[in-house]
């Protein structure tokens, strides 16, 4: 086994551990440092996984976490939606890197389903949907 296997099944083991430019703290590893959130472990078990690409080295770090996660990846990500996950754990985790949504409206459904489960009953979808709209008319600009 290899010091990046063995970082990386410890990080699913939930302990600490250190590798060549690979470390884990047994809920978050990361690759070079903490600017890149390889993968999340959540409260179910479950793991967020980043797809951003970064370098090389980076990637095969990537492939060791996802053979030690496959089968428990519950959102492919972005490194930008892991770092919002561990600094606001409590709060809803927004996807947009998601196959299962492949349309706006199952997007804010999950949406209003997340907020539910924390006991929020006035979701601004709409308030939402107007914002993203705003937000893909400046992108053409």
């Amino acid at each position: 086994m290899t010091a990046h296997e063995s970082v990386a099944r410890n990080f699913v083991d939930g302990k600490k551990s250190t590798g060549n430019r690979m470390f884990t703290d047994g809920r978050i590893i990361y690759s070079y440092g903490e600017h890149f959130p390889i993968a999340l472990k959540l409260k179910n078990g479950n793991y967020l996984f980043n797809t951003d690409k970064y370098s090389h080295s980076t990637s095969k770090h990537q492939n060791y976490v996802r053979r030690e996660i496959d089968g428990y990846v519950e959102a492919e990500c972005s490194t930008e939606e892991i770092r919002n996950a561990i600094r606001f754990p409590e709060e809803p985790i927004v996807i947009t890197k998601t196959k299962e949504y492949d349309n706006i409206d199952r997007c804010f459904e999950r949406i209003k389903e997340l907020y539910k489960t924390k006991g929020l009953t006035r979701v601004p979808i709409n308030k939402m949907k107007k914002m993203l709209r705003d937000w893909e008319i400046m992108k053409r600009i």
